[in-house]
């Protein structure tokens, strides 16, 4: 009994330090929020619409292709100054988009079944982008359409 007391206290003592340590050092659930730079994002310009090149995706089944995803992309980006900025980095941003849906799409084709839910897709894709740009540039991420062929 004496040292399930003993053992008790000591992880106590453990758990507080490793509590005051993540405070201390901001990880973890203590990491500061990212501030949005309210300046950057202009609501009083409309919004512009910039054209991605089709997304090929090819998923793979082994060591064939089970299939081939063709998705059209619109960036909505919140006046001109963000506009540009998208226009000149669409080579990183469609990298972005390609890495990581060359690993997603696989994982929700074998879950869902065959349909492939566009809703998912653009949630994911403006996960995508807001990890690129966690200012509030790209405003949202539209599909025009999804179409999957052999």
């Amino acid at each position: 009994m004496k040292i399930a007391v003993i053992a008790l206290v000591v992880f106590i003592m453990l758990g507080g330090g490793t509590f005051s340590v993540l405070k201390w050092l901001q990880v973890g659930p203590f990491a500061p929020e990212p501030e949005v730079d309210v300046a950057m994002v202009d609501t009083d310009e409309p919004p512009v619409f910039i054209d991605l090149d089709p997304l090929l995706v090819n998923v793979f089944e082994g060591d064939t292709v089970a299939t081939t995803v063709q998705i059209s992309v619109k960036i909505e980006a919140l006046g001109s100054d963000n506009a540009e900025l998208v226009n000149e980095n669409i080579p990183k941003i469609t990298d972005m988009f390609l890495r990581d849906l060359h690993s997603f799409l696989p994982r929700i084709m074998k879950n869902g079944g065959e349909r492939i839910d566009i809703f998912v897709i653009k949630k994911r894709l403006k996960l995508m982008a807001d990890r690129l740009y966690p200012d509030g540039r790209i405003n949202d991420v539209l599909i025009q359409s999804v179409s999957e062929g052999s």
